[in-house]
């Protein structure tokens, strides 16, 4: 019995940490966010909704601006911060069903199942909104600035919507 029980609790602690390298692995360190691999396992099955419901696939991207000057003129540190600080913005289109990714350095994702290519404009506007906000509302060293771009479609057919910079 006592071989049982340290058997089974060896093998829930090997599948405890399994599951902890596996979220690892799917997760950037610093924002918390999706990262690319991450993002793969969760966007591909949506995008493969969409085929098949021939629905709206929208990806909204943000880059930030000025990376450089922030690095160079606060710091390493508060360049990353400032990455912190933007993945947050990012996240606020979650509660909108997008799924939000740090795809590496200074660059995001957003993407998912929209209504229309007019729906995934104006989740971009209200993304670049919640960036004004939070510059107005909570002052940092210096404004964060990102360009954004959107790009919506229905899989599989001719008929797409440009993409939108801005």
């Amino acid at each position: 019995l006592s071989a049982s029980l340290s058997s089974m609790s060896l093998h829930a602690t090997v599948q405890s940490y399994a599951a902890a390298l596996e979220d690892m692995s799917n997760h950037d360190v610093m924002t918390g966010m999706l990262n690319r691999r991450g993002m793969g396992q969760v966007v591909m099955p949506l995008f493969e909704q969409a085929v098949r419901e021939q629905r709206c696939f929208a990806i909204i991207s943000l880059d930030a601006n000025n990376m450089k000057y922030i690095n160079d003129t606060f710091g390493h540190l508060k360049g990353d911060e400032a990455i912190c600080r933007l993945s947050r913005v990012v996240q606020y289109l979650e509660q909108y069903d997008l799924v939000c990714t740090h795809i590496s350095g200074d660059e995001f994702l957003a993407a998912g199942i929209v209504k229309d290519a007019a729906e995934a404009e104006r989740l971009r506007q209200m993304l670049d909104q919640e960036l004004t906000r939070v510059n107005r509302e909570d002052p940092w060293c210096c404004d964060i600035e990102a360009g954004m771009g959107v790009y919506a479609a229905v899989p599989g057919t001719i008929a797409t919507k440009s993409i939108w910079w801005s």
